[in-house]
């Protein structure tokens, strides 16, 4: 305690603001998303514009997206086969603007 008093400044706010409030986000982004929720958010985002455009989501198998298919009730397969052929035709039209 006697060392947060010896600061000034832009390390008193550092310490007494910054941090505070970083414990508090990160306390309430755990409480809020779940290891599942935030798994469920990562496949939701091979369908982000972002994610048709990522090289590395190119390759996204069935069983990636099975759980994200099942949530909404599709066919993990049918939506694998459409997210290719989408990709493909987003990546040329978006090229083209």
């Amino acid at each position: 305690m006697i060392e947060i008093e010896c600061l000034s400044g832009k390390e008193r706010m550092k310490v007494n603001v910054f941090i505070a409030v970083i414990d508090v986000v990160v306390q309430q982004l755990q409480s809020r998303f779940s290891e599942q929720n935030i798994a469920f958010i990562k496949q939701l985002s091979f369908f982000t514009p972002a994610g048709l455009l990522s090289s590395s989501h190119s390759d996204v198998s069935i069983d990636v997206i099975a759980e994200v298919c099942d949530q909404y009730g599709l066919n993990a397969v049918d939506v694998h086969r459409e997210l290719k052929d989408f990709r493909y035709v987003y990546k040329v039209c978006s090229s083209n603007l």
